[in-house]
């Protein structure tokens, strides 16, 4: 069954934002989806959690210089 988390992450406010962390997702050995909205600086993914986790993508995104300050589940 796929999981669903939204991430708040701050800095996170143009285009270019967007490309870094999707290129920084990628390098995670994992099937995932994932929709931005930099209106509300947000990140909704959804995943198997049998290959990833929360954790996963938190600090993949933070890896490249931004901070998740919320993560919550749908």
């Amino acid at each position: 069954m796929k999981k669903i988390i939204n991430l708040t992450v701050e800095g996170m406010n143009c285009q270019s934002c967007i490309s870094k962390i999707k290129d920084s997702l990628e390098e995670l050995d994992c099937s995932f989806e994932s929709s931005f909205n930099l209106d509300q600086k947000t990140i909704s993914i959804t995943f198997s959690p049998e290959d990833a986790n929360n954790l996963d993508f938190k600090n993949k995104i933070e890896e490249v210089g931004y901070r998740v300050t919320k993560i919550g589940s749908v």
